[in-house]
């Protein structure tokens, strides 16, 4: 499958995603360096990672995850295939008599993870002391 095809099926499929083709990953990445991703995708939701996967394992097309950017040199070169940025952000406590569940969604900050942890009295703002170091100011997120 082309390119071209390939932009175009996920243009089709993914419902609140946004498709970029050859866009440049410095704009993506915190040391602004790098070539061109041949198709960047920020995701939205569950459903269109679901998509996603299905057509990359369908067509055997590279796929690779990014995060908030940091930590991540990219060569002039660029990146293969299809690169997806995760956008699905939030934090869920379920805190039941015999078992307390935690989700925490991509790229969420981990001080204002803390915060709101603190804010809510929940059982897992333990795990904020692990590292003293993390002001915990409330978050501009």
């Amino acid at each position: 499958m082309e390119q071209k095809e390939i932009v175009q099926t996920l243009t089709k499929v993914l419902k609140t995603s946004t498709v970029l083709e050859n866009e440049p990953m410095k704009n993506h990445t915190t040391f602004r360096i790098g070539g061109n991703a041949d198709i960047y995708i920020k995701l939205k939701s569950k459903e269109d990672l679901k998509e996603i996967i299905q057509l990359t394992k369908n067509y055997h097309i590279p796929l690779t995850i990014l995060g908030n950017g940091s930590n991540v040199l990219v060569t002039d070169k660029g990146i293969r295939g299809i690169v997806l940025e995760t956008d699905i952000r939030g934090l869920e406590i379920i805190e039941e008599k015999e078992k307390t569940q935690l989700t925490v969604r991509g790229r969420r900050k981990f001080n204002s993870t803390c915060y709101k942890m603190q804010r809510e009295k929940s059982y897992w703002s333990g795990i904020c002391l692990w590292n003293s170091t993390v002001p915990l100011v409330e978050p501009f997120v």
